[in-house]
């Protein structure tokens, strides 16, 4: 879970406290200056958006859909027993899909998470990486796992 805490100055030694008894240990302090306002709200946004952008610490680090493995701590993907090697947007994707496996994700959703979330599609990098994703994952075997939502994104269905 991530955490944004913005406060004054005189709060921010207990809250800082309160989210490691939490157990939020992934936090930046950010000091908004009366010198500078518009400055110091730029650098807030840039370190919502890099919080934003950041994998996933907190969930499980084994994830499982059907017969297709992904493990978090030793970056390794397995399908059906054989080892699959993937490129470094395809394991994100791939990671995305499984942390919401059964559930539709829109095309905005994974390129905010893969890319970053003022990332333009100039070139259908998404549609591009998925059909790579696809080949890799689903393709030799029987039963397909990633499908396409006309219309609204895609979705890992086991």
């Amino acid at each position: 879970m991530k955490v944004i805490i913005i406060e004054n100055k005189n709060k921010v030694i207990n809250s800082v406290k309160k989210a490691l008894e939490k157990g939020h240990a992934g936090f930046r302090i950010v000091t908004i200056t009366k010198k500078n306002p518009e400055h110091s709200l730029e650098i807030v946004a840039e370190h919502v958006k890099s919080a934003l952008n950041t994998p996933i610490a907190n969930g499980p680090t084994v994830l499982k859909t059907d017969t297709l493995v992904l493990d978090t701590k030793k970056h390794e993907v397995i399908r059906d027993g054989t080892f699959i090697r993937l490129a470094p947007k395809e394991y994100k994707l791939l990671e995305f899909l499984m942390r919401h496996a059964n559930q539709v994700v829109s095309r905005r959703q994974l390129l905010d998470y893969v890319w970053n979330t003022s990332f333009q599609e100039k070139h259908h990098e998404l549609t591009v990486h998925m059909r790579y994703l696809r080949r890799r994952i689903d393709e030799g075997f029987q039963k397909l796992l990633i499908h396409t939502v006309h219309g609204t994104g895609y979705i890992l269905q086991e």
